[in-house]
């Protein structure tokens, strides 16, 4: 059991936390950022958002319904979030590409 007054081992493994959460998430970013390199992965992404309810209302007469096209919706904000933050280019040509081929 841990010392909860050892306030220089709760710090440090704070920190050890704070690292690793950061690592992984610049793993999940160069991740998503390969993805969008190639002309398959970014068809498979606009997929992804597309299924998610991202282009579309939520909104349906019956309350469950909405809740989980909201939820879908929610995915697809979390992606779209990352597009807008690393691979902006890459969704404008992602965009065209589906104009073009469907």
């Amino acid at each position: 059991m841990s010392d909860p007054t050892d306030l220089r081992s709760a710090e440090a493994q704070e920190e050890l936390d704070r690292l690793e959460a950061k690592r992984v998430a610049d793993r999940d970013v160069a991740d998503f950022r390969n993805q969008m390199s190639t002309q398959a992965g970014r068809r498979f992404v606009y997929g992804l958002l597309e299924r998610t309810g991202l282009y579309r209302s939520s909104f349906t007469s019956n309350r469950s319904v909405t809740d989980f096209n909201e939820g879908q919706r929610n995915v697809g904000l979390y992606y779209m979030n990352m597009v807008n933050e690393h691979c902006i280019d890459e969704y404008v040509l992602m965009l065209k590409e589906h104009a073009e081929h469907g």
